[in-house]
């Protein structure tokens, strides 16, 4: 009985390790501290599995003297029932023999009860055993079946992405190599700028914008088993035209985000394609340090020249645009000018709506908001110095 209580602590104890086992690869990719403890856990079960193999071995030599003693006792079962017989072929010879001879069976006969039950008992124990051992074999191959957790990885996909591409899924027995070589091979990648480039749970790498920026694969079994390569994202295309792309980009981000009116320090914008130099320069060839316009308070509003200057491999290509300087952003000459050419198109605009024609005299507005407007026509007749129009 004793060695049945220890074969079902073993069973319980390995049927724990068992499951602990199981519980750990549900959400890799979230839960680093989880596969830590999965992968102590599994060293742990490779310890077990060993001490499962020596008590395996132990259990199956007392299985082979337990069949020994039970050959034992069914001889010494076959000798009682002989001498029960010749006991009581005995009997007929003497009165007194007989009670004798009866009491000597009757003590067989209890001897006999007893190692039957001892024949049961033992029969018993062989079948926990034999259980037993079944159930440990098959905690055994399921210990074996289990994938091997990776020491180191190190990847050898491409490293150039065209913007706006996607590379080809690679290939786990080629594009990476792990250590060893047998080992499990999910991998969990990421990239650290995803403004840059982006990469899926297949390995595949897509260019956003140019740039560059690091992909890193990590086992899904070990987070220690890493490896990061830098990928560089190139935009296709002449370099010149390369060029002239980045300065409108700049140009248009000038217009968009109202950077064209500067009554505080202004940071000129640059263009998504890192790799393209851009510089900004003032009409007396003056740097822009880093693109920031250090504002200075005019003695009146005024334009100020900036040019654009963007360098490629061997290209390069320039552009300039006007900065309004002013003292008040909201109320500048440079905002009512743009206010009254509104005013003015819309007049215009409203007066020949319906055929495109004058059909009468218009007199024309010859200031608006401060603003003077002169008119003028390839007609000279047909404007008069006080600005109406006559048909």
């Amino acid at each position: 009985m004793k060695i049945k209580k220890i074969l079902v602590a073993l069973l319980l104890v390995f049927t724990a390790f068992a499951l602990v086992g199981c519980v750990s690869q549900k959400d890799l990719d979230s839960k680093i501290e989880e596969l830590k403890l999965a992968q102590e856990g599994l060293a742990a079960l490779e310890v077990v599995k060993t001490e499962l193999q020596t008590t395996i071995s132990g259990l199956e030599e007392e299985l082979a003297l337990l069949d020994e003693q039970r050959l034992e006792l069914a001889g010494l079962l076959a000798n009682a029932i002989a001498d029960k017989g010749d006991l009581a072929s005995q009997l007929a010879e003497s009165e007194d023999e007989v009670a004798a001879k009866e009491a000597a069976i009757e003590a067989k006969d209890l001897e006999i009860a007893g190692l039957q039950a001892d024949v049961a008992a033992k029969e018993a124990e062989l079948e926990t055993a034999n259980t037993t051992i079944v159930l440990l074999n098959a905690q055994k191959a399921e210990l074996e079946k289990r994938p091997i957790t990776p020491t180191a990885v190190e990847l050898y996909i491409g490293s150039l992405v065209s913007v706006g591409a996607t590379t080809a899924i690679p290939d786990p027995e080629f594009d990476f190599e792990f250590t060893p070589a047998n080992a499990y091979k999910g991998l969990y990648f990421e990239s650290d700028n995803l403004e840059i480039v982006t990469v899926n749970q297949l390995g595949q790498i897509t260019g956003v914008r140019p740039g560059k920026a690091n992909i890193t694969a990590t086992s899904v079994l070990n987070p220690e088993a890493t490896s990061t390569i830098e990928v560089e994202v190139k935009e296709d295309g002449q370099n010149l035209d390369i060029v002239k792309n980045a300065v409108a980009e700049v140009l248009s981000l000038v217009k968009l985000q109202g950077l064209d009116y500067a009554a505080s320090n202004i940071q000129f914008p640059y263009p998504t394609n890192t790799s393209v130099k851009i510089k900004f320069e003032k009409e007396n060839g003056s740097e822009i340090v880093d693109g920031l316009y250090l504002y200075t308070t005019p003695a009146a509003d005024a334009k100020e020249i900036i040019t654009v200057k963007a360098d490629y491999g061997d290209a390069s290509y320039s552009e300039t645009f006007s900065l309004n300087v002013v003292i008040d952003l909201e109320n500048n000459i440079f905002k009512k000018m743009e206010q009254a050419q509104t005013f003015v198109e819309l007049l215009i605009a409203d007066t020949t709506s319906l055929t495109g024609k004058v059909s009468k005299s218009i007199a024309l507005p010859t200031s608006f908001m401060g603003v003077t407007i002169s008119w003028s026509s390839t007609n000279k007749l047909v404007i008069s110095a006080a600005g109406e129009y006559v048909r």
